[in-house]
């Protein structure tokens, strides 16, 4: 009996001492806000821009068009992806990029949607509610996503290739320069960098 007392005692003892490094390393796996993701490096994420809430997702549930935050390897640093319609995550995008906030992970309730956007610009919200325009969400320098109105169907500025894409409808167009295709982002906007054609990447997002 006095044996299985102690089985039982040291069993007891093994669970309180293994089971909150177990909890810590599923509580890894989810960033605790931007810029802060965790050790795996192969986990892609979602994001709620109105709470700030990172999902983790599967690329089998990966859609086309939609945000995603995965780690880039070349540019050594977590980034904002699109996803093409084959499940693939391209681009790396940069300060002033803009996209449209349907493409992130929104709460379906759309009360809950203009509620949450007018917490956070509420005279923005208030423009785009009398306007009847689509929210669009642009990345700002400290890489956080704010409201913001884009008449386009979105653009970016690729941190990989340095280069710069519009969206219109469902047509997508470089943004070039009498130099070439290639920007720096300076200063708050974009810069052309000459001689810059060193390779076109097609956004195959149609």
């Amino acid at each position: 009996m006095v044996g299985i007392c102690r089985c039982l005692a040291f069993g007891v003892l093994a669970v309180l001492v293994i089971s909150p490094a177990c909890f810590a390393a599923e509580e890894a796996k989810a960033p605790a806000g931007l810029g802060e993701p965790g050790p795996d490096r192969s986990v892609i994420y979602r994001l709620n821009p109105i709470t700030g809430r990172f999902t983790p997702v599967v690329r089998k549930d990966i859609d086309a068009e939609n945000v995603y935050y995965r780690y880039c390897q070349r540019l050594g640093k977590w980034v904002w992806s699109k996803a093409t319609p084959t499940g693939e995550l391209r681009m790396a995008m940069g300060p002033g990029s803009s996209q449209p906030a349907a493409l992130f992970d929104l709460p379906t309730s759309n009360e809950e949607r203009t509620k949450g956007f007018e917490n956070q610009a509420p005279e923005l919200a208030k423009r785009l509610a009398i306007n009847g325009a689509k929210p669009s969400l642009v990345l700002g320098v400290n890489g956080k996503w704010t409201l913001a109105v884009d008449p386009n169907g979105g653009r970016v500025f690729d941190e990989e290739s340095g280069q710069r894409w519009e969206w219109h409808g469902f047509r997508v167009t470089p943004v070039n320069h009498s130099g070439g295709n290639s920007w720096a982002y300076e200063g708050g906007r974009y810069v052309p960098v000459s001689p810059s054609y060193r390779f076109v990447i097609e956004p195959a997002y149609q």
